[in-house]
């Protein structure tokens, strides 16, 4: 399975999302802000796949995941990497 996403910023600014994205998940990640791997456990098998990001496009290949996760919330599981955090300032 390959999909891509479209993101804002830069590809430091993507791979911290990423990362976010993957650790809230359970997951674990290794590679850096260009390109890398990732798996996510899930109770029925795991989630594994690499990444490549470029621009302003993140490259997702999965190469393994579990019957019963439909295509389309792994999909939307990577579609966070465009919310941004937003920062409370008190002052």
């Amino acid at each position: 399975m390959y999909f891509k996403i479209n993101y804002s910023g830069t590809s430091e600014e993507g791979f911290l999302r990423l990362r976010s994205i993957i650790k809230s998940a359970r997951g674990t990640m290794s590679g850096g802000n260009i390109a890398g791997s990732f798996r996510i456990p899930y109770l029925f098998g795991e989630l594994k796949g690499s990444y490549f990001l470029h621009s302003d496009i993140l490259d997702v290949y999965i190469s393994t995941y579990p019957v019963l996760v439909y295509r389309r919330r792994i999909i939307k599981l990577f579609e966070k990497i465009n919310r941004k955090k937003t920062v409370l300032k008190l002052f």
